[in-house]
């Protein structure tokens, strides 16, 4: 026989064990029922892509779109770390995954192939031969021989060194396209190519170049700080394509973010709804923006051309 009281209590304890369960596993779901989630997976916490996502948030709130809920990841540069990082919006339950460059992009597609994923800041996506049953995407062009052009005003380099990312598809693509460029221009050139930091910082003091052009990639742009402290005691210029260069960048041609996030939000709102393949929209974008960096052009004694001046749609000074 229990003593009064002993069988009140025993329900209680009962109820605190069920509710604590229910608690820790389902955690995701309380609180937000009837609310579709949605995974963001950047190949890097860089500025390039978190510019373009801000842009693209203000544009889905301005339409309408307020019951979706966003789970960030923010894995380092690395294979694994992508893979990882997909893994875990899909334990999340989402319904769509974005991914910001293609290192996320790819590692998206092999974790994750029955989701809808919309891929964004991708250098000529269909290059890459990234290709997915249920991809979206806006990817971009830039001339990248027009970047060269500007340099052989400044300083007619003696061996451009070009960086590319093994680890990433759009950088080794864009690669191949700055290395074309090159002999067209009868430049010589040597590509450096890396698969992790330690690598890229080896290779920058190893190999001889007098102007460097880093392609896009979310392991070089983490690492833009480090390339500029290399090659600035060296008076070695770098051109780039990625925002986050345009502090240690002589000279940057970047895509235009706000018009890369217009077009996410039509191939985003798409997914959503689930188009069929044929209606699927993959968007390359052409607009860019020119920046010139007068500071560092000053440090390593290269004066600008007009055209670079006249062109140019922001100088820092």
């Amino acid at each position: 026989m229990f003593k009064p009281g002993e069988s009140v209590l025993k329900r209680v304890i009962v109820g605190l064990i069920f509710f604590l369960f229910l608690t820790v596993t389902f955690p995701v779901r309380a609180g937000c029922q009837g609310k579709t989630t949605i995974g963001v997976v950047f190949s890097s916490d860089l500025r390039a892509y978190q510019e373009v996502h801000r842009v693209f948030m203000n544009k889905l709130k301005e339409k309408g779109y307020h019951n979706l809920r966003f789970i960030y990841q923010r894995p380092r540069a690395d294979t694994l770390a992508w893979s990882n990082a997909v893994r875990k919006v899909v334990a999340y339950d989402a319904s769509v995954i974005i991914t910001y460059g293609s290192g996320a992009t790819e590692a998206a597609l092999y974790e994750a192939p029955d989701l809808p994923i919309v891929y964004s800041y991708m250098y000529e996506p269909e290059k890459t031969g990234i290709k997915g049953k249920r991809l979206y995407g806006v990817g971009y062009a830039v001339p990248v021989s027009s970047l060269l052009r500007y340099l052989r005003e400044i300083k007619q380099p003696e061996t451009l060194g070009i960086l590319v990312s093994e680890i990433e598809p759009s950088s080794r693509v864009q690669g191949n396209d700055i290395l074309q460029s090159c002999k067209d221009f009868s430049f010589n050139s040597v590509v450096l190519k890396v698969r992790n930091r330690e690598e890229l910082l080896l290779k920058i003091k190893l190999f001889q170049f007098d102007a460097l052009f880093i392609t896009e990639s979310a392991l070089i742009g983490e690492s833009i700080q480090s390339l500029y402290k290399a090659t600035l005691p060296r008076g070695i210029p770098i051109i780039a394509t990625l925002n986050d260069a345009e502090d240690y960048a002589l000279i940057t041609l970047e895509p235009d973010a706000e018009e890369m996030a217009e077009a996410m939000v039509k191939v985003f709102t798409e997914a959503l709804k689930g188009r069929k393949e044929k209606d699927r929209s993959r968007i390359v974008i052409k607009r860019t923006r020119l920046i010139y960096n007068r500071r560092v052009s000053n440090q390593i004694g290269l004066e600008p051309s007009i055209d670079l001046i006249i062109g140019a749609d922001r100088i820092i000074k």
